[in-house]
């Protein structure tokens, strides 16, 4: 008999019950974490890739903007760097703290990975912040003034008798200026020099005496029993930051400005004006001796240097090359050598570019370059201190006469009576360079001269160079016979040949452009921002009213530097 199977339970109990298979359940929930981890690692991969780009860009970006030496500006060259990398949408924000001494440049990115696993978790997209700050700063500071003092800065070039008082400006902002910078220099880490220019830089004695012994046999045609410190510098002095190795003759002390017309000669005195005072006993002496406009270099003491400015006069013409090359002059570590002993101690001349150190130069000026009379070299040829033909006879004031050798009588023309004669005794005979001291070039041209000759170009009536004769008609045909007038256009190349040697050896330059035409202010801006560079804002124009405030936006600058060894 067969035996009949027990029913068993329903499928779906079965179903449940049955543990065929149970592994590969766990084995597809195994493979799906484990392809989640994989896309979760190239997710991080793909993040951390961004991240690094990012970082490196970054850090490459505020390296180079920190730099002092940068010229253009800080924010610009980040955005740069992230533009030429193709991630200038990660840039979010660019911070730029900056004085004189001291550029501190950060950088914040923000960049979003899409994930293209872990979405499957709720992370859509991944975010990659990245940060990076430089720091560059100097602790040394050497700083040039260079401070025009022409006639124009009192007067009105051709109004004498209208007053500026950009004089009276001037020094109020730079004693301001000084005392800004210097009072907070406990560990006296900063220098000033002094220069002011008009058409000559006055080097004063001592300073004068060390470029004669520095420079043995270069100084040439120096004068007999002149207080003269001024240097014509030669041309090729403007090659490079230094003087070069040319020959440079001291500069005459003579007016060749003012007119001729009075008899009695006025004697020279020490407040030069340009025309049309032609008469006046004020007169337009190119190297004043008198001390007031001197240089002072390494300057740190604030009652010196104020007291200095406070002194500053204003006359005479205007070239700011000039200027512009003794400020560099007195920066150059090649000068070393020159003002050691004439300098603080605690100055040395840092070389150029030397870590933690600042060179400064704030040039200013109110007009533009015009050229002021020199020696010709024709004239230099002869011996400026050779015996002239003036003889002098003492008294008050005092007689003049030209001794006219062609005649054999009477040699002695006195032009106050107009007639040739004979000469008082105790007349003492001058040298040109005693002459050009006591009388102006165009009186002499003029009354011992001209009215003397009259139509006669020969003999007495011609000054000779050598074998060349150059007749003297008039006041200005002698004056033009002995002096030259550089040119303002190559007076105007030599200040953009030395404002490009500063920014070359890294110096930092300022320019102010003080009620300036706009020769001056073309000339000024130029030489501080040549390429128009948007971030070099170092170029100022300023009037009465804002001067002081100009001096103290740029000494403001420099107090607020932390200096520390």
């Amino acid at each position: 008999m067969r035996k009949v199977r027990a029913p068993g339970p329903p499928f779906p109990v079965r179903f449940l019950r049955d543990e065929d298979g149970s592994m590969i359940v766990f084995s597809l929930f195994l493979i799906l974490a484990g392809l989640i981890v994989a896309g979760m690692s190239i997710d991080v991969m793909r993040f951390e890739i961004e991240r690094s780009r990012l970082q490196a860009t970054a850090d490459r970006a505020v390296l180079a903007a920190a730099n002092l030496q940068q010229a253009r500006d800080p924010e610009a060259v980040v955005r740069d760097y992230f533009e030429k990398t193709g991630m200038g949408d990660r840039l979010e924000e660019v911070q730029v703290v900056q004085t004189i001494n001291q550029r501190r440049v950060g950088a914040s990115t923000r960049s979003r990975v899409d994930s293209l696993f872990m979405g499957m978790l709720g992370v859509p997209q991944l975010t990659v912040p990245t940060n990076a700050a430089a720091e560059e700063s100097a602790t040394d500071i050497e700083i040039s003034l260079v401070l025009d003092v022409s006639y124009s800065m009192q007067y009105e070039l051709r109004s004498p008798t209208r007053p500026t008082g950009r004089i009276d400006k001037l020094r109020t902002a730079a004693s301001q200026f000084v005392q800004t910078v210097l009072e907070n220099d406990t560990q006296r880490r900063i220098s000033i020099n002094i220069v002011p220019f008009n058409g000559q830089v006055n080097l004063g004695p001592t300073l004068f005496n060390r470029f004669v012994n520095t420079y043995p046999g270069r100084i040439v045609d120096r004068h007999n029993g002149t207080n003269s410190f001024c240097l014509d510098l030669p041309n090729n002095a403007y090659d490079q930051p230094g003087l070069g190795t040319g020959n440079i003759p001291q500069s005459g002390h003579f007016d060749a400005y003012s007119g001729a017309t009075t008899v009695t000669p006025q004697g020279l005195v020490q407040a030069p004006k340009p025309p049309p005072n032609n008469d006046t006993a004020t007169l337009a002496i190119l190297c004043r001796t008198s001390p007031e406009n001197m240089v002072i270099v390494g300057g740190q003491s604030i009652p010196a240097l104020q007291a200095a400015i406070r002194n500053l006069e204003a006359g005479g013409y205007t070239s700011i090359n000039l200027g512009m090359k003794y400020g560099l002059l007195f920066l150059d570590p090649a000068s070393q050598g020159l003002l050691n002993g004439l300098v603080p101690a605690n100055r040395p001349f840092f070389p150029w570019r030397r870590d933690n150190t600042m060179k400064i130069v704030v040039l200013m000026t109110d007009g533009e370059n015009m050229a002021s009379y020199h020696y010709s070299p024709d004239f230099r040829s002869l011996n400026v201190n050779a015996l002239s033909p003036i003889y002098e006879v003492a008294g008050s004031p005092s007689a003049y006469y030209y001794r006219d050798t062609t005649r054999t009588t009477d040699q002695y023309w006195n032009p106050t009576t107009g007639t040739h004669g004979t000469i008082p005794s105790g007349a003492t005979q001058l040298t040109w360079t005693q002459a050009f001291g006591k009388l102006r070039v165009q009186w002499i041209g003029q009354q011992l001269y001209a009215r003397r000759c009259g139509s006669r170009t020969t003999g007495s009536c011609a000054f000779q160079f050598g074998s060349t004769s150059v007749p003297v008609n008039t006041a200005a045909t002698f004056r033009d016979a002995i002096t030259d007038q550089p040119n303002a256009a190559t007076m105007n190349t030599q200040l953009s040949q030395t404002c490009a040697q500063a920014r070359a050896a890294g110096v930092i330059v300022y320019g102010i452009a003080f009620d300036a035409p706009a020769a001056g202010q073309t000339a000024i801006k130029n030489c501080v921002n040549p390429d128009n560079l948007q971030a070099n804002n170092r170029y100022y124009t300023a009037s009465n009213d804002t001067i002081e405030r100009v001096f103290g936006t740029i000494a403001a600058q420099i107090n607020a530097l932390r200096l520390s060894r």
